[in-house]
């Protein structure tokens, strides 16, 4: 953080800092954070979204062969989104490496997704949830002051039985930071980082497997 600030300031005459979100650490229980997300344990809620081709995907079909579906839920603040999903294609391989396969959903229209996906040159499905049908079921949507509906971000890991076995809300810092000119600009970024999410993927679903000496002593 004191790096990406010191960035900035090069130009700066003030910076600060608004948290937008509650900005949780990671539980080292399976107690659920605030509500958000569906409960760990629980059988996943069903996906039937459309991705940039405008084909129906389902949780069967996008998680393949793979341990785990990685969901992530995307912000509407396109800054934020974009740079989210600019860190998990980042670190693609190395979720695939681990046996994870990602999937993001977000609210844009299935043209706005196809534009970003290549954009961003993205090799994971973009899905379009534009009436939050999907949002609504993993419990991730709330009003905002003007009363509309919108995407909390976060992650939702499902394992191979369906089943939710980790969730993680972001929250979201945005840096104000004002020019000699006199003029603003605006920089997000999330919490926690991409590779912070990865090792604690790793530790949950390392967790959530039975012990092989215990299940063979039964």
């Amino acid at each position: 953080m004191q790096v990406f600030l010191k960035r900035l300031g090069i130009f700066g005459i003030s910076v600060v800092l608004a948290l937008f979100l509650q900005l949780p650490l990671f539980a080292e229980s399976e107690e659920q954070e605030d509500g958000w997300g569906p409960e760990i344990g629980s059988d996943a809620p069903t996906i039937d979204l459309e991705d940039t081709a405008r084909k129906n995907r389902t949780i069967a079909d996008l998680r393949g062969d793979k341990e785990g579906l990685l969901v992530f839920f995307c912000d509407h603040r396109s800054v934020f989104r974009d740079q989210l999903l600019s860190d998990v294609q980042e670190h693609l391989e190395q979720f695939a490496d681990d046996g994870f396969t990602i999937v993001a959903i977000t609210k844009d229209e299935i043209k706005a997704n196809k534009k970003n996906k290549r954009s961003l040159k993205l090799k994971y499905p973009l899905l379009s949830d534009r009436h939050l049908e999907s949002a609504r079921e993993f419990g991730v949507v709330v009003l905002d002051k003007q009363e509309e509906e919108k995407i909390i971000p976060g992650v939702v890991l499902i394992d191979s039985h369906n089943k939710v076995i980790f969730t993680k809300k972001f929250s979201t810092l945005q840096i104000h930071y004002d020019h000699v000119g006199g003029t603003y600009s605006n920089e997000y970024i999330h919490e926690p980082p991409v590779e912070e999410i990865l090792q604690s993927l790793l530790k949950s679903s390392v967790e959530s497997k039975p012990d092989k000496d215990s299940a063979n002593e039964e």
